[in-house]
């Protein structure tokens, strides 16, 4: 390794842990205490933006002694600084010794989604203007999102940290729309188990999701049921969480 590459080494690993490495050798302490304080801060604030619910339930000091632990001990996959998000996520989801409460995960993955699909490459077709009939063929859009979690995580704040998850679980869609805007719908079981067969099969038509939940039922389904699927489709589409294919 030759020296420029060794004194780099050495900046880097003392801009990690400046308490425990010592500052490399012909480095002025001013301009060293400004490395330092702007690797750090702009981490920790973009963490603090990322993340504000998990930011709020913790005391200053003990968000800042986990984002320099992140620093310091963490080896991100990503040079993306818009992916420093999902790098700090799974040093969380790593780190067994962080005495954090059990929804914290879930906490951090719904906080998350936001700015992944905000940034998302993806990019929404033209418009279909159209209603949904029995051979509309739909699809997904690449930018919707179904999520379950265990516990309410659209609820936890200071004034709610529940302990243990409730029997039922938080069903979501996250999409963006033509708009940009992220935005998250709450779903019923139906509705997310819906949303799920596009996961099986790329694009259905109403008579064949029909068929298919028909296939789960004891009884075949009565024109109300299909009525009230095709009305979910439609909301669904208005929304660019379903396409219509052309």
């Amino acid at each position: 390794m030759n020296s420029v590459a060794e004194q780099q080494f050495a900046l880097t690993r003392h801009l990690r842990d400046p308490e425990q490495i010592p500052a490399p050798t012909g480095v002025e302490m001013r301009r060293l205490k400004v490395y330092q304080e702007l690797v750090f801060n702009n981490i920790e604030g973009f963490l603090s933006s990322g993340f504000p619910i998990m930011h709020s339930l913790l005391n200053e000091a003990e968000w800042l002694a986990l984002v320099r632990a992140f620093v310091r001990e963490y080896r991100a996959q990503s040079p993306y600084f818009l992916e420093i998000g999902q790098e700090f996520y799974q040093f969380v989801s790593q780190a067994e010794h962080l005495a954090l409460p059990e929804f914290t995960l879930e906490l951090m993955h719904y906080e998350w989604v936001e700015l992944a699909l905000d940034v998302a490459p993806d990019q929404l077709p033209p418009a279909v203007d159209g209603v949904v009939a029995e051979a509309t063929r739909l699809q997904r859009s690449p930018l919707a999102w179904p999520l379950a979690y265990r516990f309410p995580v659209h609820r936890i704040g200071p004034d709610y940290q529940p302990t243990a998850a409730p029997e039922a679980p938080s069903l979501f869609v996250v999409h963006r729309d033509r708009q940009q805007q992220v935005r998250f719908m709450a779903l019923n079981s139906m509705s997310y188990a819906l949303l799920l067969r596009f996961d099986e099969v790329e694009q259905w038509t109403l008579a064949d999701l029909a068929a298919a939940f028909a296939a789960q039922m004891p009884e075949p389904p009565s024109p109300q049921f299909v009525e009230q699927l095709r009305v979910t489709l439609q909301h669904f589409v208005d929304q660019d969480i379903l396409l219509i294919c052309v």
